[in-house]
This record gives structure tokens, C-alpha cells and sequence, in this order.
């Protein structure tokens, strides 16, 4: 059975690569930056921006006086999600990553976060999801807490 080429043991793929890295500085900085950033963006992602805007956003507060926010909910909750799935410390948000118009900083994040944690929004969006994907759940082998699982000689049950 003869195996299939793959585009990267392909010589001109990786040619065309590094013409991509061989123009100015500058250009270069912003093109391994953009390639960093796609690459980041698609392997980090949770949720699509749709589904957020579709489930999570509506459960959501947003504060109605005050300055507007100069960040896209979205991005905001995309960085929040991040934090909940990478487990990397506040501090070390990548929040340049996420934002396309001026970033937040950590402490903007974790203050929206921890507002949201407060007043009940999170589980609001939790609530939400349970009731209307409810029926999609097969909850015939949950287990809720591990330690009521019986493991005989060495962990196999």
C-alpha cells in the first residue's frame, strides 16, 4: 500500500514558507506574529465566536451606565474561557492574543470574570444550556464523585 505525500514533505510548501519570512523586519515580525496568532487562536479555542454569541452571551450582565466597553464581549469571554481550559494563572494571559482592538489587561478580565462569578451569571449560562440541551445528555453512567468507585487489586473493576 503506497502512503499518500503529505503537503509538508513537500518541498515548495516549505519554500513558499520561507519567502513568507524573508521580506523586511518589520513585515517579518507581523507575518510570524499573524502565523503565531492563527495558530494560538485555533488551538485554544473552546467555543466558536457564534455559539457565544448564541449561548453565552444572553445570560450574560453587561452594565448599562458608565463608559462603554472598548473590548467585543466576545473576545472577552473567549479569554475567560482560555483561562478555565488552559488553567495558566491570571497574570499570564496572553490578552494581546485575543483582542483585536485595544487589550484588556489581566486585571480587566479577572474584574469582568469575577463580577459575572458574583452576580450569578455563570451559572445562569450553565442553567441555560442544561435546560435547553437537556435532552441531548445521556446520563446513564455518571459518576459524580470518584472515591464511591470500587477499584479491586490495582484499579481494575
Amino acid at each position: 500500500m503506497k502512503r499518500e505525500k503529505s503537503k509538508y514533505s513537500d518541498p515548495l510548501y516549505w519554500v513558499g514558507i520561507l519567502k513568507l519570512f524573508r521580506k523586511s523586519k518589520d513585515s517579518q515580525k507581523s507575518a510570524k506574529f499573524e502565523v503565531q496568532h492563527s495558530l494560538f487562536r485555533i488551538l485554544m479555542e473552546v467555543l466558536s465566536k457564534e455559539m457565544i454569541r448564541q449561548w453565552v452571551l444572553p445570560t450574560l450582565t453587561f452594565s448599562t451606565h458608565g463608559r462603554p466597553s472598548a473590548v467585543e464581549p466576545v473576545e472577552l469571554v473567549e479569554v475567560i474561557l482560555y483561562k478555565l481550559k488552559s488553567g495558566c494563572q491570571w497574570r499570564l494571559l496572553p490578552v494581546k492574543q485575543f483582542f483585536t482592538g485595544a487589550p484588556l489587561t489581566w486585571q480587566g478580565v479577572y474584574a469582568r470574570f469575577n463580577a459575572w462569578r458574583k452576580d450569578g451569571s455563570w451559572q445562569g449560562v450553565w442553567l441555560r444550556l442544561l435546560r435547553e440541551n437537556g435532552a441531548h445528555l445521556d446520563c446513564s453512567s455518571v459518576q459524580l464523585d470518584g472515591s464511591h468507585t470500587l477499584a479491586k487489586n490495582g484499579g481494575a473493576a
